[in-house]
């Protein structure tokens, strides 16, 4: 196919059926939107590990250094 030059009215038109297109693609959309929900559940999944973990730490295990320094004699 040999080249042709484009007259500017042509090249006009072709950017702005590009952009149309463009905007209205939809097929990334989708994949974006459940990014965004794995992503917020995973934040709220650390936050909660978190607050559990300290919870754990100084109820429970506290708990248990306090028993064993009792039965051990430690200070």
């Amino acid at each position: 196919m040999p080249f042709r030059f484009q007259s500017v009215t042509d090249r006009v038109f072709s950017a702005f059926s590009r952009r149309r297109e463009f905007v209205h693609d939809t097929r990334g959309a989708t994949m974006i939107e459940y990014g965004l929900i794995v992503g917020f559940i995973s934040i709220i999944i650390l936050i909660s590990m978190a607050t559990i973990g300290t919870t754990m730490r100084d109820d429970i295990f506290g708990k248990v250094t306090t028993t064993l320094q009792g039965v051990l004699g430690s200070t």
